[in-house]
């Protein structure tokens, strides 16, 4: 069966289509300069300028920010495999994160918050995985943070974010445990003791900045199929929370991934189910109709069909 575009709608018809990601930085004409004005002739001296006190401020940060760079500068020529292999069982394996994509057998971040960074390593021994947190003071490198995992067989992710606002970064580890469940985790570093703050089901994770500061957190959780719970939540003080504008995000990355489902499998009932669904979810509901109807069309088993015509009464609520 061949989905016939005008069928669709054309409002349907371009999201299907043409829909990328929008979201992209606001430009303005410049104001063209007015033409300078001739100076006055004066003949009294003009008085020194008072010192503007902007400009000792400003010396005063590139300063400090110039102490900051060199405190934070990690030494070339420091041995970072030796100085891990010391801290590591013999018989253990030191484990590399698959994600991001290039990340080596251990990290830095500053995780107290000193502006010095840490390093950080994960290893297996046992069937049990171990991230270590160590630190150099006094040009020694001790243990601050031991983190023991036995449900993963591997570490998949690790990032580093602030996503508190305390001016320091959290690790964030994800692994498949033996049930193979993704899962997702943040640790906090105070006092020489990594503390967990949460652990949740995570198949993806995008890191966004806020005007807070502080980063938030967009959560996709697989279910049957190609199909995500997906969620943007930010840390409250105390536990994650969903952020109150989630049709944002949804725009910008959720809806093109299903529209590129539906345009390259239109076949497939459930791709107009998850497209249908992220529609109104980010405010179309005409366009949710559309893609619902098409749906219907392809004959679904009858599971989907419920599903369908449960979105479809919803939404016209």
């Amino acid at each position: 069966m061949i989905i016939q575009a005008p069928f669709l709608g054309l409002a349907l018809a371009g999201r299907l289509f043409t829909l990328k990601n929008t979201s992209r930085p606001l430009t303005y004409k410049k104001r063209a300069s007015p033409k300078p004005r001739p100076k006055p002739m004066h003949t009294k001296r003009k008085k020194a300028a008072a010192p503007n006190p902007l400009q000792n401020l400003i010396k005063g940060l590139t300063s400090s920010l110039s102490r900051i760079t060199k405190a934070t500068k990690k030494t070339p020529s420091e041995d970072y495999e030796a100085v891990i292999k010391s801290f590591v069982p013999l018989n253990a394996t030191v484990l590399t994160p698959k994600y991001p994509l290039h990340t080596g057998r251990y990290q830095f971040a500053d995780l107290d918050g000193d502006l010095h960074d840490e390093l950080i390593t994960s290893y297996k021994l046992d069937n049990k995985i171990t991230t270590l947190i160590l630190k150099k003071q006094n040009e020694r490198w001790d243990k601050v943070g031991a983190i023991e995992n036995s449900k993963y067989d591997t570490i998949d992710f690790m990032r580093f974010a602030d996503i508190t606002g305390e001016a320091k970064k959290q690790l964030l580890l994800g692994g498949k445990t033996k049930a193979g469940v993704s899962e997702l985790a943040g640790y906090s570093l105070h006092n020489r003791a990594a503390s967990e703050l949460f652990t949740r089901k995570c198949s993806r994770l995008e890191l966004l900045e806020s005007a807070t500061g502080k980063t938030h957190l967009a959560v996709w959780d697989a279910k049957a199929g190609d199909e995500y719970d997906v969620e943007v939540v930010h840390w409250n003080g105390s536990k994650l929370e969903p952020v109150l504008k989630q049709a944002p995000y949804y725009y910008s990355r959720v809806l093109p991934y299903y529209a590129q489902k539906a345009r390259t499998m239109p076949q497939n009932p459930s791709n107009w189910y998850n497209f249908a669904d992220v529609l109104f979810k980010t405010g179309m509901h005409r366009d949710g109709i559309a893609a619902i109807e098409v749906g219907l069309c392809l004959r679904p088993d009858s599971a989907l069909e419920e599903k369908f015509l449960t979105l479809r009464e919803k939404s016209l609520k």
